[in-house]
């Protein structure tokens, strides 16, 4: 559980992955607690640029691809990828929402018994099965804690497709260009005439594999060696940022990305929006490798978003239990349809938020590599 998305065993560790991956989540977390509480649930129009900040969480599987490395063979890629996922899935599914019944009785809260079953359905992505994700209505219990787990489900299933196509992918170029528009043609059919909540959120993870071969693609070239290597220095990489910036910005004014990834939902011009916010995600990188590059450089900052870039499972996982948590003393634990948070000031969500991240990331450096352990031999 110590790192979402990247390989271990290479000699020195890059950084600038983690950084992103340290920034990304740090944004998500807030992000669910300003926009999924009962005072942020409806807000109206998301700005353009959240919008495309939101984007960035496409990255997760862009740098899952990235770090591929070939000849271990598909089905112990498969396991070694999902085994984990699949493990605190069931954990969290099981024990969270027990416990947070437990909590909030001791507080005096009301509990309702008959949504632990939902709960456990919800975690584990099977919630409301083959129905119209428009139609779609989520009853949120006080005591449910799986935000955010659509994209970890999602990542499940891409990879048990991305190992089934990343070598013939990275026979040349012809080949991923190939393999993209065909995951991407899926993923439009999916969104376009197909939405619907499939199990483990599969409606979602052909995004999830176009993105991860074009990252196995780029680890290939070995971008991010070369970054490190000075290459970053170059006018050609000024170019490309500046380059990227522009396109990202142009892309995004005329076809809104939005902020409904989990519904499938990728713009406002329904499936077509697929592609337009496929090549959104992809021009973010340039700007995101060069300014996490230039963070992991600051020697705090840099150090501190690394370390929770290692432990971006964890956060994904505990963060909406933590944060219950901590919080439930002192302010009611609501429910609601959409509502996943209490009514709190702003900044005492941030201070929840950050809180939240610092003890999960502490738990998953000195107490989760006990019990994987363990796991991995059962």
């Amino acid at each position: 559980m110590s790192d979402m998305v990247a390989e271990t065993g290479r000699p020195k560790r890059i950084l600038t992955p983690d950084v992103i991956k340290g920034f990304v989540i740090t944004v998500i977390v807030l992000g669910h607690l300003l926009f999924l509480s009962p005072d942020g649930a409806d807000r109206g129009e998301t700005a353009l640029p959240i919008q495309v900040l939101y984007t960035g969480l496409m990255l997760f599987f862009v740098i899952s691809g990235y770090f591929y490395k070939p000849g271990r063979g598909y089905l112990k890629n498969v396991e070694y990828r999902t085994a984990e996922i699949v493990s605190v899935l069931i954990i969290a599914a099981i024990a969270f929402p027990l416990i947070l019944i437990a909590y909030m009785a001791c507080l005096g809260q009301s509990v309702d018994l008959s949504l632990y079953p939902q709960c456990i359905l919800d975690t584990v992505g099977l919630g409301a099965l083959f129905q119209p994700l428009s139609e779609v209505v989520y009853n949120w219990a006080p005591f449910g804690a799986s935000t955010g787990y659509y994209y970890l489900m999602a990542m499940m299933v891409a990879f048990v497709m991305f190992y089934a196509v990343v070598d013939w992918a990275l026979k040349g170029l012809k080949y991923l260009v190939a393999t993209v528009l065909a995951f991407l043609v899926f993923q439009f059919v999916f969104a376009e005439f197909l939405p619907y909540y499939l199990p483990f959120f599969a409606q979602l993870s052909c995004m999830a594999v176009a993105l991860m071969v074009f990252g196995a693609y780029l680890g290939k070239m070995h971008i991010m060696e070369q970054f490190e290597a000075g290459a970053w220095k170059t006018k050609m990489n000024l170019g490309i940022i500046a380059a990227s910036v522009v396109a990202v910005c142009v892309v995004a004014y005329f076809f809104h990305p939005g902020m409904e990834f989990d519904n499938c939902k990728f713009g406002y011009y329904g499936g077509y929006s697929v592609f337009p916010f496929y090549v959104t995600a992809l021009l973010l990188i340039p700007f995101a490798f060069n300014l996490a590059f230039f963070v992991s450089k600051v020697p705090f900052l840099g150090k501190l978003l690394s370390i929770v870039g290692q432990h971006t499972l964890a956060i994904l996982v505990m963060h909406c239990f933590v944060i219950k948590m901590l919080v439930a003393p002192f302010y009611p634990l609501v429910g609601g349809n959409g509502v996943w948070f209490p009514v709190m000031p702003t900044s005492v969500s941030v201070v929840a938020g950050l809180l939240s991240i610092a003890i999960i990331t502490l738990i998953s450096i000195y107490v989760f590599p006990r019990l994987l352990s363990k796991i991995h031999k059962a």
